[in-house]
């Protein structure tokens, strides 16, 4: 999966929000701070029933409140400021202990939050549990309780608009600055309980209980720094993660091997397991996200089964298309890329067929082609590693070497921004390059190559990252 797509979508997203009127500078003198409105109240029970509550990192946190001592550090802020109250409850929380509760009669963005001092560098998680009762969305919104970085983009977003039981909600986040607002303090953050968000006023009732951030440990190769939930390294041995790391390292050089060239000026490659969805298994960038949720089935298959990481291998290969005049089809590139760093390290990769080693990497495209050709989706028909493996047997890859190159160092001019003319440059510039051929393309049949001027000169888009 590629990043820059979905960059692409936070960016317009980001563009609508700021252009609202609810824009956090825009609320700073709308809110008010009234902590008389932060109130015990013993008499009130809340019926409720939790199947599991996972409480392993409770120790481990950097900041931790279950609403059992009092919140004098606490903050209230308001859109509006007369409609939302905050209480902290003498029962119906986890376990029927205290917890917090804002309401909000009528359309409102109201938060609840605390100063917790943080390392700029490091990676962290937030969870904590969430009630929520009556839930009204105004016009446009889409987020309702919720726990959030205030200052910030960072939020858990919502389980849910409507009624729902005590449901646990949870982000990963870090303050490199992509997702902070101007005048943000990135040793310390306003981490809050919140109903509403930006442009997304709410109304109605939400409850919080047991909330916290812990600190996410890192483990470090020459090429990559891995950030993991430490139940995940219970998944594979230290020899075996450091055994993998090396790989990785290797697999970082082979890449420049081949394509010349380093991903963001060199620098160290974060591969960061995140509780949000990314969109997709992983989403290439730096860092690399990482769904948590499939990380420890990974993790403890690259042991038992001593393969490299078909997907981590992949997602890498997108981090070096570091020139995007060649990207007429960034899957394409991370799969053909992937094809000669599996050759050329003859590494272990699963894939639905399963285990491939070295070269028996080309047995597999074609036995997918084979498959896509069979099946009833005539989308699938178009397979353009398979056909670019065609022509690499037939030149070898020095010449896709020469070509990569000739695009870094400036040989190639041009600036071509449509698929199929990215795609013809590319050719061209191969083609020179190759003894043997005075056109690369009549390696194809015709219609294959028909086929692929069709699928990048018609529907099919680019997508980068």
């Amino acid at each position: 999966m590629n990043k820059k797509n979905i960059l692409l979508i936070i960016s317009i997203v980001v563009i609508a929000l700021l252009s609202c009127s609810l824009s956090e500078n825009d609320r700073q003198d709308n809110f008010l701070i009234d902590d008389n409105l932060v109130k015990n109240d013993k008499n009130l029970e809340i019926k409720f029933q939790v199947n599991s509550i996972d409480t392993s990192w409770y120790d481990g946190a950097v900041f931790f409140e279950d609403f059992e001592s009092g919140v004098s550090d606490w903050t209230s802020k308001r859109y509006y400021p007369d409609i939302s109250t905050f209480s902290i409850l003498g029962s119906g929380g986890i376990e029927n202990s205290q917890c917090l509760r804002i309401i909000s009669d009528d359309f409102n963005d109201a938060c609840f939050y605390t100063v917790v001092d943080l390392s700029p560098s490091s990676y962290y998680n937030c969870i904590g549990w969430i009630k929520s009762e009556n839930i009204e969305l105004d016009e446009g919104a889409s987020i309702a309780g919720n726990l959030c970085i205030m200052d910030s983009w960072w939020t858990s977003g919502s389980t849910g608009i409507y009624e729902f039981n005590w449901e646990q909600v949870s982000f990963t986040f870090s303050l490199d600055g992509t997702m902070l607002l101007a005048g943000f303090d990135p040793g310390t953050i306003k981490f809050g309980c919140r109903l509403g968000f930006f442009c997304s006023l709410v109304k109605g009732t939400v409850y919080f209980d047991n909330i916290g951030i812990y600190e996410l440990p890192k483990h470090e190769s020459e090429h990559f720094t891995l950030v993991i939930e430490p139940m995940d390294m219970g998944r594979i041995s230290e020899g075996a993660l450091n055994d993998w790391l090396d790989k990785l390292d290797l697999v970082y050089e082979e890449y420049h091997n081949l394509v010349g060239g380093y991903p963001f000026d060199g620098e160290k490659i974060t591969i960061l397991s995140v509780l949000q969805y990314p969109g997709g298994w992983a989403v290439a960038g730096n860092p690399i996200q990482w769904h948590q949720p499939w990380v420890g089935e990974e993790l403890e298959s690259i042991e038992s089964e001593g393969h490299w990481s078909f997907g981590m291998i992949h997602e890498i290969g997108h981090d070096y298309d570091i020139d995007e005049r060649w990207i007429f089809d960034c899957e394409h590139w991370a799969n053909f890329k992937l094809t000669y760093v599996v050759e050329m390290l003859n590494a272990k990769v699963p894939t639905e067929f399963g285990y491939f080693q070295g070269d028996e990497i080309y047995d597999f495209w074609e036995r997918l082609y084979e498959k896509n050709i069979n099946d009833d989706d005539p989308d699938n028909d178009v397979c353009p590693t398979t056909w670019f493996c065609w022509i690499k047997e037939e030149i070898g890859w020095e010449p896709f070497k020469e070509t990569f190159r000739d695009y870094l160092d400036g040989t190639v001019t041009k600036n071509p921004t449509e698929p199929i003319d990215r795609f013809n440059l590319f050719l061209d510039v191969l083609s020179s390059n190759t003894q043997d051929y005075e056109d690369v393309r009549d390696i194809w049949p015709e219609d294959i190559l028909n086929m692929l001027i069709d699928y990048y000169g018609g529907s099919a888009g680019i997508v980068e990252r």
